[in-house]
């Protein structure tokens, strides 16, 4: 249902005016951000539940940006990121009487993520304001299998300040949540720089 709305949301904000045209439609960027979980569990098994730490952390990506207009843009990333979990495991012993012990480790989720969203403009000046919404597939390689492949939706709002004709500086503020069995959501706050092309 909420991967309905999202792409509802997507299908919406390409419905106002484009604006006009601009001549440098092809940005490059990076992005830094630092991000704040806002759920605990991220997934439970029957052997294993994995928590999310209150420890922030951090994101580092490549950024390539399509202008359609002065008030749209395609924006989409390769995004590298540490999350740190809390790993509670459940550990049987004996046959015929069971006994139950509890192990708490720290474990670190390392996540690929391609985002791939619209930003719209709000504002046409040296200083833009702008939102954005997406869709994001994470790919995670760690060992344990719970934690693998799946989708998040982000939703944001943000300053675009234009240093000069070729670099753009961003500072974005957007929410991500988890779909399907993996349950989190974390705030992002961060920048990114881009080059025009």
């Amino acid at each position: 249902m909420r991967q309905k709305i999202l792409i509802f949301l997507l299908i919406v904000l390409t419905m106002p005016s484009l604006g006009q045209k601009v001549e440098k439609k092809f940005s490059v960027g990076l992005k830094f951000s630092q991000n704040i979980p806002t759920t605990g569990l991220q997934t439970k098994t029957e052997e294993q539940e994995f928590y999310v730490k209150d420890d922030f952390f951090y994101t580092i990506g490549i950024g390539l940006n399509y202008s359609i207009s002065n008030r749209l843009s395609i924006i989409s990333r390769i995004d590298f990121m540490k999350q740190p979990l809390i790993q509670k495991s459940l550990h049987y012993q004996g046959f015929t009487v069971r006994r139950r012990t509890i192990v708490y480790s720290d474990f670190e989720r390392k996540i690929i993520q391609v985002p791939f969203g619209i930003r719209f403009y709000l504002t046409n000046k040296k200083m833009k304001i702008f939102s954005q919404l997406g869709l994001i597939k994470n790919f995670d390689y760690n060992h344990d299998e719970n934690l693998k492949q799946h989708l998040n939706g982000f939703a944001g709002i943000g300053i675009d300040l234009k240093i000069n004709e070729n670099y753009q500086l961003d500072f974005i503020t957007e929410i991500q949540n988890s779909f399907g069995e993996l349950k989190y959501s974390f705030l992002s706050i961060g920048f990114e720089i881009k080059r025009f092309f």
